[in-house]
């Protein structure tokens, strides 16, 4: 049976369906787990049918998500690069969570397939998880939530931004989304100088350049919206939406926080440096959201006293580069 909800609901006919192909069976805490050949075609076929005709009914009403769901699963759609690395976010988070102890975790939407259709849209089916509605302790377990976080260990090999490549989206850059794929803490830094140095010179009020080099990396939820936490029928704290959630240096998740004083307790916890990086990245998140080229014209880059010069973008639309 489905949920009333006009937002992402589905028709009990779908749902049917769906329920058909898919059973709790092919769950798994670390990875997804293959469907039998015989049922997947069909389970695809009716996933997309579904997400199709949710967004052919509902693209242009205020409240249009790219989500459907029934009573059991939960299927977000959409460009496949962006969800990508929410998937391999969230697959990671999960595993770990899975090795401690009950208590001592939130809990993390299982995921139960993924899919792509010829490489441009993408579809994540998870586990409906039941949320209490509108509980009164919610704020006082977002920190809690938040803290955990932090404490996830990063995966052999990853250096920076959301599991699986991609660009960091954070408010710090225009439109919520970085210009380029960083794949160094270093690069990242280099860009915010880089917009430091785009600055009217009275604008410029710090002596230093913009350093994060020595900051911890922690995984961290840059949209702290309610809807992001939950609390499931167990009483359990529960964290939603990984589409966002990178590795990010303290600075950028300290940006986070400090937009609201309901957040500080999490810097407190944290122990989060980066306080005299704040005036300076306000002053330069504003400069980006007014420029017309977020990526400041970059023509070079200088990075470990190597001069690096763009010769176009690769297949990540990050620039291309060959030394000088």
């Amino acid at each position: 049976m489905c949920s009333n909800s006009s937002s992402g609901a589905i028709s009990p006919y779908v749902c049917i369906i769906l329920s058909s192909f898919l059973t709790l069976s092919c769950i798994a805490s670390s990875k997804i787990s293959p469907m039998e050949t015989s049922n997947e075609a069909g389970f695809k076929d009716a996933i997309i049918a579904a997400c199709d005709k949710h967004q052919e009914d509902n693209w242009k009403t205020d409240d249009y998500h790219a989500y459907i769901f029934t009573d059991v699963y939960f299927v977000k759609y959409g460009d496949y690069e962006a969800l990508w690395p929410e998937i391999q976010t969230q697959l990671h988070v999960a595993a770990y969570a899975e090795s401690l102890e009950y208590a001592s975790r939130p809990r993390i939407p299982k995921v139960l397939h993924y899919f792509e259709k010829e490489k441009e849209r993408a579809y994540l089916v998870m586990e409906r998880i039941k949320l209490s509605h509108s509980p009164p302790d919610l704020p006082g377990r977002m920190p809690e939530a938040i803290t955990w976080l932090a404490t996830v260990p990063a995966p052999d090999g990853h250096v920076l931004g959301p599991l699986g490549g991609g660009r960091i989206r954070h408010s710090f850059f225009k439109n919520y989304t970085a210009p380029f794929h960083f794949r160094s803490v270093q690069q990242l830094e280099h860009y915010v100088n880089q917009g430091r140095m785009k600055l009217p010179s009275r604008s410029r009020r710090w002596k230093d350049p913009f350093s994060i080099t020595n900051e911890r990396l922690i995984f961290t939820q840059p949209d702290m919206h309610d809807t992001n936490f939950g609390v499931d029928e167990e009483g359990k704290t529960v964290l939603l939406d990984f589409g966002e959630i990178a590795l990010l240096p303290e600075s950028f998740a300290r940006f986070t926080l400090s937009s609201n004083e309901k957040f500080a307790p999490i810097i407190e916890s944290l122990g989060l440096s980066g306080e005299s990086n704040m005036t300076m990245m306000g002053d330069i998140a504003y400069f980006l959201g007014m420029v017309s080229d977020a990526k400041l014209g970059a023509s070079a880059y200088a990075w470990h006293g190597i001069t690096t010069f763009v010769v176009g973008l690769d297949a990540d639309d990050f620039p291309e580069a060959g030394n000088n």
